[in-house]
């Protein structure tokens, strides 16, 4: 009895090893086979991109699935017009912020200098980076290196803002706003000059004279 209950036990282990997969049961990937279905998912994932993304807190753009790079392009955003440079690694060149102030990125292409905010929208007009000025031209964006570095040589601490205040004059910039301050600096007054895109800090001394202190982005 004993004899056959152990026959019987062996032919039903045999059997089950000679029979079938079930239809439709899948075998086990091993880690080629994942892969190479991981890679299909990323490759069909990124096909689906298109356009404009922001990935990690940079700013792609994407043309049949794959990142632009090296080139300019002209968006149009919220109503309006942009243009962008994709590097080489695919993302738009774009400024900082730093203490909740907005510093610009200056970036070298072609031989010619450009300035980005940091939504990676190239600038035109007169900026602080760095505490330096740099003028980018109201047509192309380039930077007038000529009269960036005029700039920055009127900005001497301690020394006169009268010539500072007389080129930003003479390319059509005045101040928003003016605030004179009880002086922290010695006797007289602190002064804040607000621009569009940037702030001077200045004294003025109680004989009237003022004298350049910074420059403060914004």
């Amino acid at each position: 009895m004993r004899k056959n209950k152990a026959m019987t036990a062996i032919l039903a282990c045999t059997m089950a090893l000679q029979a079938p997969v079930a239809a439709g049961a899948a075998a086990p990937l091993d880690n080629n086979a994942k892969a190479v279905v991981s890679t299909e998912n990323t490759l069909q994932t990124a096909a689906k991109k298109k356009g404009l993304k922001r990935e990690r807190g940079k700013y792609y753009y994407y043309k049949n699935g794959v990142k632009v790079k090296n080139k300019w392009l002209t968006l149009k955003r919220n109503g309006k017009y942009y243009k962008y440079y994709f590097g080489a690694n695919g993302a738009a060149y774009a400024g900082t912020k730093v203490y909740g102030t907005s510093v610009p990125a200056v970036k070298k292409i072609s031989g010619a200098y450009y300035g980005f905010d940091r939504l990676g929208h190239m600038l035109k007009g007169t900026y602080v980076a760095n505490n330096k000025f740099y003028v980018f031209s109201s047509k192309n964006g380039k930077m007038n290196g000529t009269l960036s570095v005029k700039l920055r040589s009127a900005c001497k601490y301690k020394k006169s803002t009268a010539t500072l205040k007389r080129l930003l004059k003479n390319i059509g910039l005045k101040p928003l706003k003016t605030q004179k301050l009880e002086g922290c600096y010695g006797d007289g007054y602190d002064v804040i000059y607000t621009y569009k895109n940037f702030q001077i800090s200045a004294h003025e001394n109680l004989d009237g004279t003022e004298i350049f202190l910074g420059l403060i982005a914004r």
